[in-house]
C-alpha cells in the first residue's frame, strides 16, 4: 500500500493528525521534525505537551497563543510547572542519551 493510500485509510475511518483543529499545512511542519525527536515522542521520552508550553512561555505567549509578554508568560509557564505531574516524565539513564545523540533511539 502507498503512502498515499495509508492517508487516505486514516481519513475515511476519521483517524489521523489532519483531523484535529488544526490543518494540515499548519502542521506540516511534523514532517520537518528529525526522525528521533518523533521516534522519542512516540516512546513517550519526551513531552511535548510540556515542550511547547516552554517555547510559548519563551516567546511571551500564554498557552492559548495570546500575547502576554515575556514575564507574565514564564510565571504562567512556572506555575504550571509546579503543578506538573513530574512522574510522567520518564528517568534518563545514560545509555538512551547516547542513543539519542547519535540519533539511534531505542537502539542498542
Amino acid at each position: 500500500m502507498e503512502p498515499r493510500d495509508v492517508r487516505k485509510v486514516h481519513m475515511a475511518a476519521g483517524i489521523g493528525y489532519s483531523l484535529g483543529p488544526l490543518t494540515p499545512d499548519q502542521i506540516n511542519c511534523v514532517h520537518a521534525m528529525p526522525l528521533s525527536v518523533l521516534a522519542a515522542a512516540a516512546a513517550g521520552l519526551v513531552d511535548l505537551n510540556l515542550l511547547a508550553r516552554q517555547e510559548l512561555a519563551n516567546r511571551g505567549y500564554d498557552q492559548r497563543g495570546i500575547w502576554v509578554g515575556y514575564k507574565t508568560a514564564l510565571a504562567g509557564y512556572a506555575a504550571y510547572l509546579n503543578a506538573y505531574d513530574h512522574s510522567r516524565r520518564p528517568e534518563r539513564n545514560h545509555d538512551q542519551n547516547d542513543n539519542n545523540a547519535a540519533g539511534r533511539v531505542g537502539c542498542a
